[in-house]
């Protein structure tokens, strides 16, 4: 059959394509005198619309026709019975130097009915191995014209009968292995070999001799699949062999039957392809498509996991439709469980059905659809002319109508991201394309690691409870310090010492004053005359004035007793509050976290438990309480009992004797009260360190202000930076939160780092600085003098100050936190000498505990996770990389299992990132979940190596048909289908082009 250039801009070019592949194929332009046009013909009958299905195949196999097998008389029934008994899809008869034309073709005829595929093929004996020969197979298309083909290989081989019994017999003959291979593949075959551990392998070239290594590497050029005698071979080849030779061949395993009743495999043979011999050579550049063992990966998943495979889908006009258009009608597509690309030029349908698979799917959001929404197919109620049917490998079915909603109360069972979708996120709003990339990694943190969250804000909020409330614990403390050391700092200025030396010389200024103001001293007259009258009224005076005295320090003791009662009760209040409030809080911590352990035979108290014993304390306030009362009324001067009536009473009384005295004894007794009065004043003005407004008050804070004061501040510091330890600890803590969520995405960069090498993505977390440089300012002034002092030179200073800090490091944001108390307090610009500087004259008025609290509590160190692809930012990626960045993130990491519905994911994608960074990803997930994508880049539809490709086109004359071509991209009709569509990217397809041979070309 001739190649359609229908749909095609350039038909020359289609034509010289289709040329380039056959010639590739043979690795030369065909001989015309060997009519290889006449051998390879194709049959445009697909083995299956489901494309490249997993199968049992046998590519050696031998019938009587052997000399060496053991049954003679066996029959072609009776192989045909057994091959389909084991279920084998696809066998080689590979009879040594004999090809049994007859055998063959009734062979053929009798598989046909049991869906077996027959292919020619010999097996032959090589002239090299030295003592142990080589066998090697050539297998040829069910297809070919096999009396040419033996003909061909009997004349060129020397295999005739009289050759064969000249050689000494069937046991004895060989021939030359190079010219043999390239002979059967000029006859349009492939060449097997025995290898590894495999009776007559190749591994008998020795490699200990240079030239045999040499003749082995050509006749490698001549090989296109390994025949292994045992599993373990297989490992050999992949691990030591290819990576030596820097080429991967299939490896294969049959069972090289010579007795059909005793037929056996050591283990079976699966190769993903139609079974025909087009789809044999697909395994030649894709070796993946070959499993040895038991059964293939997604064999087991999609019979464990039945729910989330599609099998089929099908769509029909609703029994009361009178649309005359048949758009949908009597359409049927079976599904292939891995790749599955929809092909078709625009206009077609792809997206269309797309739509229909979402709709059968249930996916709720009606503004992903394209196709069936208002304004296109649902206008004037079209869609409501057509039912579609979903079938699932579960035997589950659904059908529904396209003009309805998805089921608002159902799951959804696929996912779909539409063209439109991506865009949308990936154009507009960089808040939503961040929300569903987090939805997408939240996805693949396990569930029984999630702690009933629903998103992962919400988990990393639940992770980080305990931690944010110990931080603000710390606050608390840093706050505190920080009032302190302001409280310190204020006093370490030079005016506050110049206001502290002022009151000091006030004070000594005053001590001078009151010592020119000492009472001139008055005898004693009664120590010169003898009145003993006199003398006994003095001496009554003096005791009262002693008593006085006595009261008064009494009363003094009294109301000191009292302050110091007042303190411990002020103390013991504040305890008991302290104490209420922390049972409050046990309580409701025991509330929320009981809950917690109901799932578990934990008690709450056995977690943790406290006593809360308050008796002494408020016995010890009621005390305290009642000793204060008693000394209320003890000095209250209302209560006749008072100390203080009792000083009242005895001044009047001593007044009362002062009357009587005459006028010497007054004096003298003014004196007395007089320099008694004085000297108390002397005390008061000279103090003690603890008796403020008094000279050695000062003279103890000037020398605190002069030795100690600087070591207290620098103490205080410390003690501040520790307590912002504290909080740094516990963010670095949320950064490992941080790292544990997202360790999905860590895994996933170590995972694919090769195939990233040209997509560097790359995840940071850490602690990152936000917004110093603008709330700086908002505390520091520029107008005072200091290293800050002017906006540009102040800023470009902080500006140096941050970029040389790390922040994450624990030595570096103290480093950072010292150095600008450090500018603060000298300043530091040019010219300046180092010149101290008062903080506090730096920063806005009343803002320095807002600063101190700002600048030591961390606020602006937050724990931040940041996705980089090289050196960018998400927030600096174009919408194509935004959308492969999200690609990448479906394929890889969401956790989701179901169908994956992708409509042109190459959008905004040049083909080479198509190549490098898409295509690894979808073939790595097309092993875990079936992904159907509508393309139009032969990249995703060839190089993916796509299981099933379906292609769409509406016939318009025939009122809007939908026409769907379905099935393995290995299907010469398959071919055509895509060179139509995807005309104008020939290079990428030619890429693969021994995996194509498109049509005979007449």
């Amino acid at each position: 059959m001739k190649p359609t250039a229908q749909g095609c801009a350039n038909a020359t070019l289609c034509g010289r394509f289709q040329m380039l592949i056959v010639q590739s194929f043979f690795g030369r332009r065909p001989d015309p005198s060997i009519h290889c046009y006449s051998i390879i013909t194709y049959s445009l009958k697909m083995k299956s619309n489901q494309g490249s299905l997993w199968s049992k195949w046998d590519l050696h196999f031998h019938t009587p026709k052997s000399f060496d097998y053991r049954k003679k008389g066996t029959s072609n029934e009776r192989i045909i019975e057994v091959l389909s008994s084991k279920e084998i899809s696809a066998v080689a008869i590979t009879d040594h130097h004999q090809m049994d034309v007859e055998r063959i073709k009734a062979l053929q005829e009798l598989g046909k009915e049991k869906n077996i595929t027959v292919f020619p093929g010999i097996e032959l004996r090589a002239d090299k191995g030295g003592s142990e020969s080589i066998h090697f197979i050539g297998i040829f298309s069910e297809e070919a014209n096999v009396e040419y083909i033996w003909d061909t290989l009997k004349g060129r081989l020397s295999l005739t009968d009289t050759d064969i019994a000249m050689a000494g017999g069937d046991e004895s003959i060989d021939c030359e292995m190079a010219s043999a291979c390239k002979l059967i593949r000029e006859l349009g075959g492939i060449v097997t070999v025995h290898a590894g551990k495999k009776t007559n392998t190749i591994e008998n070239i020795t490699n200990a001799l240079p030239h045999k290594q040499a003749t082995k590497r050509r006749l490698l050029k001549e090989i296109d699949i390994y025949e292994v005698g045992k599993l373990t071979d297989i490992s050999e080849y992949e691990n030591n062999v290819f990576p030596k030779i820097n080429r991967r061949l299939p490896l294969i395993l049959c069972s090289d039957n010579h007795d059909i009743d005793n037929y056996f495999v050591k283990e079976n043979l699966w190769i993903k392809a139609d079974t025909t011999f087009n789809g044999l050579k697909q395994i030649i550049n894709e070796p993946d498509r070959v499993f040895v063992g038991e059964r293939p990966e997604v064999v087991n998943r999609v019979k464990s996991n039945p729910t989330k495979y599609i099998k089929s889908v099908e769509i029909n006009k609703a029994s009361a439709s009178k649309l005359k258009e048949k758009w949908f009608d009597n359409i049927s597509i079976d599904l292939n469980p891995e790749l599955v690309t929809i092909i078709g030029n625009k206009g077609n349908g792809k997206s269309a059905l797309l739509d229909i698979f979402a709709l059968l799917g249930n996916v709720k959001n009606i503004d992903k659809y394209s196709f069936l929404k208002t304004g296109r197919f649902k206008k004037n109620e079209k869609a409501n002319n057509f039912e579609a049917k979903i079938n699932w490998h579960s035997s589950e079915n659904q059908t529904r109508n396209l003009g309805t909603a998805p089921d608002a109360h159902s799951s959804e069972r696929v996912k779909y991201i539409p063209q439109q979708f991506l865009e949308k996120l990936c154009n507009e709003n960089e808040d939503d394309f961040l929300a569903e990339l987090k939805k997408v990694i939240f996805s693949h943190i396990p569930k029984d690691e999630r702690l009933n969250s629903e998103s992962i804000d919400e988990l990393l909020s639940n992770k980080s409870e305990v931690i944010n409330q110990d931080i603000e614990r710390h606050k608390l403390r840093v706050k505190q310090l920080n009032k302190e050391i302001i409280t310190l700092e204020q006093k370490n200025t030079s005016e506050y010492r110049l206001h502290i030396q002022g009151l000091l010389d006030l004070k000594n200024q005053e001590l001078i004053a009151h010592e020119k103001q000492k009472p001139e001293v008055v005898v004693d007259p009664t120590l010169t005359k003898d009145d003993v009258v006199a003398e006994a009224k003095a001496l009554q005076i003096a005791t009262i004035s002693k008593d006085i005295a006595l009261l008064e320090e009494k009363r003094n003791n009294k109301l000191e007793e009292k302050s110091k009662n007042n303190i411990i009760l002020e103390n013991l209040y504040k305890i008991l509050q302290e104490v209420k409030a922390f049972q409050g809080l046990y309580l409701d911590h025991k509330n929320a976290y009981s809950k917690l352990l109901d799932s578990t035979d934990i008690e709450f108290h056995e977690v943790i438990s406290i006593k809360v014993d308050t008796e002494y304390v408020e016995y010890t306030i009621n005390t305290l309480t009642l000793a204060n009362e008693a000394l209320d009324t003890y000095l209250n001067p209302q209560v006749d009992t008072s100390i203080e009536i009792q000083i009242q009473n005895l001044n009047k009384n001593k007044i009362e004797l002062e009357k009587s005295l005459d006028e010497p004894s007054k004096l003298y007794q003014k004196y007395l009260s007089d320099d008694l009065a004085w000297n108390k004043k002397l005390a008061t003005i000279q103090g003690s360190k603890d008796e403020e407004e008094s000279i050695i008050y000062y003279e103890e804070i000037l020398n605190y202000l002069n030795n100690q004061l600087k070591k207290d501040i620098e103490d205080k510091r410390e003690d501040r930076l520790r307590a912002t330890s504290e909080i740094f600890k516990k963010k670095i803590s949320l950064t490992r939160v941080y790292s544990e969520l997202y360790k999905a995405v860590s895994s996933f960069i170590e995972t694919y780092k090769d195939i990233l090498s040209d997509y560097p993505i790359s995840l940071d977390v850490s602690l990152k600085e936000r917004s110093i440089s603008s709330r700086f300012f908002e505390y520091v002034t520029h107008g005072f003098k200091g290293s800050f002092c002017g906006k540009e030179p102040g800023e470009e200073r902080l500006k140096g100050l941050i970029q040389q800090t790390d922040f994450s490091n624990p030595y570096e944001y103290q480093t950072f936190l010292k150095n600008v108390i450090n500018c603060l307090e000298i300043d530091l610009r040019d010219g300046m000498n180092n010149e101290p500087k008062d903080i506090h004259t730096q920063i806005r008025k009343d803002r320095v505990l807002d600063f101190y609290n700002y600048l030591f509590e961390l606020d602006y160190l937050e724990p931040t996770y940041a996705l980089l692809l090289g050196n960018k930012n998400i927030s600096q990626l174009s919408p194509g990389e935004k959308g492969a960045l999200l690609l990448i993130f479906y394929l890889t990491l969401d956790m989701d299992d179901s169908p994956l519905l992708i409509d042109q994911p190459e959008e905004n994608l040049d083909n080479q990132s198509v190549y490098k960074i898409l295509v690894p990803f979808i073939k790595r997930a097309k092993s875990r979940r079936q992904i159907i994508i509508v393309t139009h880049n032969p990249n995703i539809a060839v190089v993916c190596d796509a299981e099933q490709i379906i292609s769409t086109s509406i016939n318009k004359a025939d009122n809007y048909k939908v026409i769907i071509t379905s099935g393995a991209i290995e299907n010469p009709l398959i071919n055509e289908k895509i060179v139509e569509v995807l005309e104008g990217t020939m290079p990428a397809f030619a890429m693969r082009n021994t995996k194509y041979n498109l049509a005979k070309i007449s």
